[in-house]
């Protein structure tokens, strides 16, 4: 599907049964159409074995609620990149069944399970640097958030005419080739890999870096919320942009000042999310086409600072 938003579930959902489709895979933002229609309708998807999640996070209730129209399937989630996939996986009843586990400094991020079979796996301390060994001491101890590097037979070996991406993505240690994914995270005593987000999407305030990912997750809890997305205000710190589900959005200012009090109110159960310095409203978020899941955080930072820009002139000009 080239544009998620724009599919009729109910036409796609006729097409899986009456082919009997059987494998299947999608972005969260597809599937999560599909199977809110599915479960309205009280219709099931049983020729389909397995079903395969990607582009983005893909939220614990999406996953289980996919597996729910499932009778003779398995919904899984896959973590990886164009140039390294798959490199762990998950299953809606691994997900079930999991005690999740936060970093040591207390961010939660997205388990998306072990690495597959031939995938060596490691975080180590985040660095915007060409680094081109990996020694003991860069390596995060278990719950501590840092870089992701991946190895294996099926990782792309390097880029096309690309000689600067190499050297910044690709780590060649003792004769094994590594892969920079360009996200954060941090493994689980038993390997497993939970998602904290892309580097790039990283916002450092007051000495401290705050990850996207384990920060929107307290707001996306919130029943009026459809997405989150954390931005930079610069020097007036941290900023979280919400796009509320259409029939919530506020239609006046008393409406504003209740939601933002709402998600006030969770924030302040959070050491994190009391970090918030600014909420902001946005009716339609930018993101990629194909998947319609990769949220644009830099347009919507832009964005952001512009709406706190002409509020600021608004009170000083009353």
């Amino acid at each position: 599907i080239a544009a998620p938003l724009t599919l009729d579930p109910v036409k796609i959902v006729h097409i899986l049964n009456e082919l009997k489709v059987d494998y299947s895979f999608g972005s969260p933002t597809l599937w999560k159409k599909i199977s809110e229609y599915c479960v309205r309708s009280r219709k099931f998807l049983p020729s389909l074995e397995k079903v395969f999640i990607a582009g983005a996070p893909v939220s614990k209730d999406t996953l289980v609620q996919v597996q729910e129209v499932l009778p003779n399937g398995q919904a899984y989630t896959p973590y990886g990149a164009t140039e390294a996939l798959p490199v762990t996986l998950v299953s809606a009843h691994e997900l079930l069944a999991l005690k999740e586990e936060p970093a040591s400094s207390g961010e939660q991020g997205v388990y998306v399970g072990k690495p597959i079979e031939g995938v060596d796996l490691k975080v180590i301390f985040e660095s915007e640097q060409v680094i081109t060994s990996i020694a003991l001491d860069q390596c995060c101890a278990p719950y501590q958030i840092g870089e992701v590097l991946v190895s294996g037979e099926h990782i792309s070996r390097e880029y096309f005419n690309r000689e600067d991406a190499n050297t910044n993505g690709k780590i060649n240690d003792n004769k094994k080739l590594w892969h920079r994914m360009g996200d954060v995270g941090y493994l689980d005593q038993s390997g497993g890999l939970y998602f904290c987000g892309r580097k790039a999407h990283v916002v450092e305030f007051d000495g401290q870096k705050y990850y996207s990912v384990p920060m929107e997750g307290i707001f996306n809890k919130h029943p009026k919320v459809y997405r989150s997305a954390l931005v930079s205000l610069e020097a007036c710190g941290l900023g979280l942009v919400v796009e509320p589900h259409p029939q919530y959005w506020p239609q006046d200012e008393p409406a504003r000042a209740r939601f933002i009090e709402e998600l006030q109110k969770l924030a302040s159960v959070s050491t994190l999310g009391s970090k918030i310095a600014r909420f902001f409203f946005h009716p339609s978020f930018p993101v990629d086409g194909r998947h319609n899941a990769k949220i644009f955080r830099d347009q919507l930072a832009i964005w952001a600072q512009s709406e706190l820009a002409a509020s600021n002139k608004h009170k000083l000009d009353q």
